[in-house]
């Protein structure tokens, strides 16, 4: 989730509703760990797609029964920060554009092969 989240970070998390595109969200990977990242909508089943900033495309599909919670602020070295609206549209936008960059990409080398 870098540049939002470091390694360390500490996040509190509230109860909520249902994601929303681009809100950080707590989930429990079946791993046994809880992991952090941003939602990118839902999936052809309905699952809910979770991607981390620095990844390049939704890296897990997570299921309602596995959600912690929304991600309201982060603590990195002492320092409190909020996560509002302006990352959620922010991060989550830019994420969408780089997304939309690639396939354009994909598709214009397929082409001029």
């Amino acid at each position: 989730m870098r540049p939002l989240l470091e390694p360390g970070d500490r996040v509190l998390v509230v109860a909520s509703d249902r994601p929303r595109w681009g809100e950080v969200w707590a989930y429990s990977h079946p791993i046994g760990v809880v992991v952090v990242h941003r939602c990118r909508g839902r999936g052809r089943h309905r699952e809910l797609l979770f991607q981390g900033d620095a990844e390049h495309r939704a890296t897990a599909s997570v299921p309602d029964d596995r959600l912690v919670g929304r991600a309201v602020a982060v603590e990195h070295e002492g320092r409190a920060r909020r996560i509002g609206a302006a990352d959620r549209w922010l991060r989550g936008s830019v994420q969408q554009c780089a997304h939309v960059s690639r396939r354009a990409l994909g598709v214009l080398r397929r082409t001029l092969r």
